[in-house]
């Protein structure tokens, strides 16, 4: 789960995803599919949004996933509620620059992990062009997801070489 906005929302929203996890696995006895837990998350997004007895959500999801059936999978979820199928999206300040220099790459389900963190970072260094203030290697981090929907977060030195090598 990424996100840009509000740390709090963004909170609240994987507890709805961590909630439907479980519930699924107690109902069904297996995981539950990623494309499935991100429409359970709009769900509750556009209910909050539409219901006015709260705030509307302040945060955006990207919600990466894996399964059998759906091989793997990336999903944004915005404000609204509204669920998006991607093959790469960047969320957050400037994420138009680093979206439109993404649409413009290969298929990244064709790629190996190492490559789609080289093509992370290259869209945030596009995106981040003539910015007073770059962000440092050690200050990011990616996660990867793979078959089965284990999931691997890379940070700091792995990061700051991936960083430091565009």
């Amino acid at each position: 789960l990424g996100w840009a906005g509000l740390a709090a929302d963004a909170a609240a929203a994987a507890d709805v995803a961590f909630a439907a996890a479980r519930s699924h696995e107690a109902v069904f006895g297996t995981r539950s599919p990623p494309p499935r837990l991100a429409m359970e998350v709009a769900d509750e997004l556009h209910k909050r949004t539409t219901r006015g007895l709260a705030r509307p959500a302040g945060v955006k999801l990207l919600i990466a996933g894996h399964d059998r059936t759906s091989g793997p999978t990336l999903h944004a979820v915005d404000p609204l509620g509204n669920l998006h199928r991607c093959r790469a999206l960047a969320v957050g300040a400037r994420a138009a620059q680093a979206n439109e220099w993404l649409a413009s790459q290969p298929d990244p389900r064709d790629l190996g992990a190492g490559e789609l963190l080289g093509l992370c970072a290259e869209a945030l260094r596009r995106a981040t062009r003539g910015e007073p203030r770059q962000p440092a290697g050690s200050e990011l981090s990616a996660c990867i997801v793979g078959p089965g929907g284990d999931c691997r977060v890379v940070r700091g030195q792995a990061v700051a070489e991936l960083w430091a090598g565009g």
